[in-house]
């Protein structure tokens, strides 16, 4: 196209024009206007408890440290209610697989309960007596049983919470993003 039949185009079709320079604009200063938050802060420390896998090997805090955990306390007798909770830690699994975040690793604890299958190897499921459940739940902030559909908390490193969150869709993202955070993954 000739320079004069560009001219040309502009003055005949100024909205267009401006609309494609604001929108390459806004796609150029994007970046610019991104707030990253800082991790949470630390909120207290993981409780020395007994946890034990579905084949019965004990999983303790030297298990978990060196990892940021999200983990997910629910009560063995919550049942239904429990489900799209459990949906979304399997589905939380899956996009920190396919993002290749392998600093980030889930737990699931079933208070009162026996652990069942995962169905993933990013999700550890283990089970925790009456006591170990209670001291959860104490240090997740919440009665014992643990009500549904249960509580999320993150776990840094160190073993420290980094806070505790509903297990509803909102803490469900929530946690998925703060978790990268606590890791030092961002994108």
């Amino acid at each position: 196209m000739a320079r004069g039949a560009v001219e040309s185009a502009v003055r005949r079709y100024p909205f267009v024009f401006l609309f494609i320079v604001g929108v390459l604009l806004l796609t150029l200063t994007r970046p610019c206007f991104r707030r990253i938050p800082a991790p949470p802060p630390k909120s207290g420390h993981l409780p020395e408890v007994a946890l034990a896998d579905a084949s019965g090997r004990p999983i303790d805090a030297s298990t978990l440290r060196g990892t940021v955990w999200v983990v997910w306390l629910y009560d063995a007798a919550c049942g239904a209610p429990c489900d799209p909770a459990l949906d979304r830690m399997r589905e939380m699994a899956g996009l920190y697989e396919e993002d290749h975040l392998d600093a980030i690793r889930l737990l699931s604890v079933v208070a009162g309960g026996a652990p069942g299958d995962s169905g993933t190897p990013r999700l550890l499921v283990a089970g925790a007596g009456a006591e170990a459940s209670a001291v959860l739940a104490a240090a997740f902030g919440v009665a014992s049983p643990v009500p549904p559909p249960g509580r999320l908390a993150i776990v840094d490193r160190d073993g420290d919470l980094r806070g505790t969150y509903a297990a509803d869709k909102t803490g469900f993202d929530e946690v998925y993003n703060r978790a990268q955070h606590v890791a030092g993954v961002t994108r």
